[in-house]
């Protein structure tokens, strides 16, 4: 599993480093819960990762589903 954190916050100043670490805290936490699981900061993408950064969101499925091949699970 790969859970993918976008990396700009449209937060106030004031509370834009609390509200991302709060966010990268709960995804870490959700990446955590598999054996496998990435947690990663997605730099210069907003709420809709697949619009703004597409590319980071097919390597992120290529590479799931290299693992599972490569792992005999994906059969």
């Amino acid at each position: 599993m790969i859970v993918m954190t976008s990396g700009k916050n449209f937060e106030r100043a004031d509370r834009r480093a609390e509200r991302e670490a709060e966010w990268k805290a709960g995804h870490d936490r959700l990446a955590a819960r598999s054996t496998r699981g990435v947690s990663m900061m997605v730099p210069e993408s907003g709420h809709y990762i697949e619009l703004d950064q597409p590319d980071a969101v097919i390597s992120a499925i290529e590479t799931v589903l290299r693992e599972v091949r490569e792992s005999g699970q994906g059969r």
